[in-house]
């Protein structure tokens, strides 16, 4: 009876362990799929969410100017082939060739590697020699040399504060453009003592 007995068990295991190692091992169907949905999401995760801390750019631009920016936690996305750079924390400096200094900080920004484009926003602080604005939009475009400024900007400098909508800065030359959004609306200034 032990004899029987024991026969049935091991011929139950014989069919459980050919069954297991049918579904598990030598069925490619099911291996080749499960493994390839497995590797799509992955490479979907690592292209979407590349999540990178402490980033650093350092760029030498054309007319022997740098540009600076860092970010405590940044995510690489890629859009058309080209790098975009989501980033948080984010503080960012220009160097003109003279040596002189425009430092920015902001909560966010969206860094273009291959134009080195720069959308700062949420809390834009900009300080220039004496200078001082803050904002919540800054746009930093290469191409034009051009830092357009906006909404709620306020300046503050050695003459006063003022307050607009909209400030472009020439990166080269300098230049500022001061502009409300509204031709009905001016330009506030006060001015120190």
């Amino acid at each position: 009876m032990k004899k029987k007995y024991i026969q049935f068990i091991l011929i139950i295991l014989t069919f459980l362990i050919g069954y297991l190692s049918f579904k598990y091992f030598l069925n490619p169907k099911v291996k080749t799929n499960e493994v390839s949905q497995v590797d799509e999401n992955q490479a979907v995760d690592e292209i979407q969410n590349n999540l990178v801390k402490n980033l650093n750019y350092d760029v030498k631009l054309n007319n022997k100017s740098r540009y600076n920016i860092t970010a405590e936690l940044s995510e690489l996305t890629y859009e058309n082939g080209i790098e975009i750079v989501l980033m948080q924390k984010v503080k960012a400096s220009i160097i003109d060739k003279n040596g002189t200094e425009l430092k920015i900080t902001s909560n966010y920004a969206i860094f273009n590697n291959a134009t080195y484009n720069t959308d700062f926003s949420e809390f834009v602080n900009i300080k220039y020699l004496d200078h001082l604005i803050n904002s919540n939009k800054l746009n930093l475009d290469f191409a034009d040399n051009t830092a357009k400024i906006s909404e709620n900007l306020v300046y503050e400098g050695s003459q006063g504060m003022l307050t607009a909508d909209n400030m472009i800065i020439n990166l080269i030359t300098k230049n500022v453009e001061i502009f409300m959004n509204s031709p009905k609306k001016n330009v506030e200034i006060l001015t120190k003592e």
